[in-house]
Formats: structure tokens, sequence, C-alpha cells
């Protein structure tokens, strides 16, 4: 009874010894699985560290300037709706300290706990001198010769300007504005201007050699009081006089007037050296002709005064010595009214 007793007991604390075997080794098991699992279940993602130094090519500043290039697209996307303020301007520097960037967090804890903030970062806005080609274009336009300019003839390569001249755009829309011609020195000065960059100021380029300009020249000689036809003139390339209109006249528009001087063939063509035809003259006979619904009257009356097409004159009728006003519509050819 009692080796009965003692096998039973035996067996017994062998059982409890089993059992707690298997509960510290499921006690090791799950200490190695917490071990093992939660660094990548608990632990956050890593921050990422915002640049120190940024080139921005915008006018506006946001933090999607300040991220990496390798930041995941959706937190890129969050991070071109925060604004930071204004890009510095060319060749300046702006500093972002970490409260400024702080600050603009506070309404984005997400965003902020996903960046590393240096205490600095220094902005810089993208720039570029304006280069002798461009400025060769610009001229080009401004003389109408569609890229016939040889910059060598020019001296651009050595031309020096008073300070570099920085664009922040691949294309400023740069634009003559005014051009002088001194006789004197024989130079060209010609002022530009970065029209799609207003922020600058125009700047000066003079150039010592004798550059052509478009002009309006004569095709045949025009002797005093001749009127003038289209085949008259022509356009040509030739060196600009101080006093020269920077647009020449359109042919067109001197068609149908009278030349005021004798013009040469070559002569460059000003609109003062034509003036409107003459086509009443005070003391000559002249037709007035009055016409209405269902009459017509005709008869020759006197002008008073000078009348060139379209003007109101004063005539007087030979007869009666009456003054009245005749609308000039030709050579000799008046129009009045009842």
């Amino acid at each position: 009874m009692g080796s009965l007793l003692g096998r039973r007991a035996g067996a017994g604390s062998g059982r409890g010894g089993n059992f707690r075997a298997l509960n510290a080794c499921r006690a090791l098991l799950f200490a190695i699985g917490v071990a093992a699992v939660s660094p990548r279940v608990l632990a956050a993602p890593p921050r990422l560290r915002l640049l120190a130094d940024v080139e921005v090519r915008s006018h506006e500043i946001t933090l999607k300037d300040l991220l990496p290039p390798e930041a995941p697209a959706a937190l890129l996307a969050q991070a071109l709706r925060i604004r930071l303020g204004s890009a510095p301007q060319a060749t300046r520097i702006r500093r972002l300290s970490k409260e400024e960037i702080q600050n603009a967090l506070v309404d984005a804890p997400e965003l902020l706990a996903a960046v590393e903030i240096p205490d600095v970062i220094r902005v810089r806005r993208y720039h570029r001198a304006l280069t002798p080609t461009e400025l060769v274009a610009a001229l080009d336009a401004a003389l109408g010769r569609s890229g016939r300019l040889d910059p060598r003839s020019l001296g651009l390569d050595s031309l020096a300007l008073r300070a570099p001249v920085y664009v922040t755009t691949d294309d400023p829309g740069l634009q003559v504005t005014q051009i002088e011609f001194d006789s004197l020195h024989r130079r060209t000065t010609f002022r530009l201007w970065t029209s799609k960059e207003p922020q600058n100021l125009p700047f000066y380029i003079t150039l010592s050699s004798r550059l052509k300009f478009p002009a309006l020249v004569a095709t045949r000689d025009l002797a005093p009081g001749e009127v003038a036809r289209a085949s008259d003139f022509a356009v040509a390339t030739r060196a600009r006089s101080e006093n020269a209109s920077l647009e020449p006249p359109a042919a067109a528009s001197l068609v149908g007037l009278e030349a005021r001087q004798p013009v040469r063939a070559g002569d460059v063509v000003e609109r003062s050296m034509f003036a409107p035809e003459l086509m009443a003259q005070p003391g000559l006979p002249a037709k007035l002709t009055i016409a209405g619904n269902g009459f017509r009257i005709e008869t020759t009356v006197i002008p008073l005064e000078r009348g060139y097409y379209g003007q109101q004159i004063r005539v007087r009728d030979p007869d009666t010595r009456r003054v009245m006003a005749a609308e000039v519509v030709g050579k000799g050819q008046l129009r009045g009214n009842l």
C-alpha cells in the first residue's frame, strides 16, 4: 500500500514538472516573439531630414522644396500645400529658421512628426546671367533683321555691361524699348528690359559699330508737288541719322501725298517730307456739285482758302458773290449742300 502511494506521488510530481517545463517554454517563446516582432510593429517610421541648402525656381517657397527627392509622393503632395513665404531675389539668400518651419506646421502635426528640421535652412533662387546670344536676338528683333545680325561684327563677345543682368527664367521676354543714335560719336545705344521679369530695372547697351536699320527709301526722283505712288518706295537697310524716326513710315501712308521737297532715288523717306495733295487753291476756279433727291446742280465757284481732300473750305459764287461752305472731294472738285 505504501509502495503504491509512493508510485502515485512520484507520477504526480512528474506530471507537475512537465507542466512547469511546458509553461517555461511557452514564456520563452513569447519573449522571443515579442523581442522579434515589436520593433517592426511598434517603432515609429524614420523621419526625413529637410535639406539644409535649397535652390528654388518659383516665386514662392513651399515645404516640398525642402524635402529630399526620395521623399514619398504622398508626403510631397502634402508638403506642397505648406507655404513658407516668398523666394529671395536672384543672387540673394533667405534663411529659414527651425522655429519658422515649426510654426508653419502647427496645423499639420503629421507633417511635423514626419520630418527632421535643421536649425537653419538656406534658400537660394535659381538665376543666370543674360547671354550675348540673347542680346543679339533682342537687337535683331528691334532692327527687323530676322536673324541677320553677326555677333562678331557687333563686338558683343567683348561687351561689358556695368553689372551682370540676372534672370530667373529661361525666357525673360527681353525687349529693346528705346534706340538712340549719336551721330557725333557714331554709336548706338539700346535700352533693354526683361518684360516677363518686370522687377528687373532697364539696362543699356552701347555699340560703337555703325548699324543699319530698316528704312523706307525712294525708288525714283520726286519733284516738289509731285504726287507719290506705292511703287515710288521700297524698304532697305540704311545707317540711321540722329533725327530719324525709329519706325519708318509705311509706303501706303504716303500714297496720294505731294512731295514738299525734292526727293532723290535712294534717299531715306520720312513722313515730314510729304504733305496731302493740294486740291483746291485760293482764286483758282473749282466745280461745285450739289445733288439731292431727283436733282443735280453743277456750278463754278472760287475757293477762298487752300483745301485738301475731305476738308471743308469757304467758296464764293462769282455771280451772286454769296459765300458758302463746300467739301473738297477731288482735284478742283467740291461738294455742297442746299
